[in-house]
């Protein structure tokens, strides 16, 4: 299950007993963070991620999501309606510290 938060502040998360995930998401944006565990049998696939979705007015999502053990982001996909939110993502992916 996922949380709404607002950005501008630093939050942290952790997935299960994984490590703690410490990010700053940029202000002015809705955001949802989802973890999930992946399973997906490719050693190229990271065990867990945590992503984060950027959520307009008109319920539209884009996403990025990060390797919860490296810090380094695995996927990004952006709805044709949020061009020019790359620079947000590139801006939440430098936040994120693994402890």
């Amino acid at each position: 299950m996922g949380s709404s938060v607002a950005g501008g502040r630093p939050y942290t998360h952790q997935l299960g007993r994984g490590p703690v995930i410490v990010y700053r998401l940029p202000a002015g944006y809705l955001w949802e963070v989802r973890g999930a565990i992946l399973d997906c049998g490719d050693p190229d696939c990271p065990d867990a991620v945590i992503s984060f979705i950027l959520v307009d007015d008109d319920g539209n999502r884009s996403l990025t999501s990060i390797d919860v053990e490296t810090g380094r982001e695995w996927a990004r996909m952006i709805h044709e309606r949020h061009k020019g939110c790359g620079v947000v993502f590139d801006e939440l992916v430098r936040s994120v510290q693994v402890q």
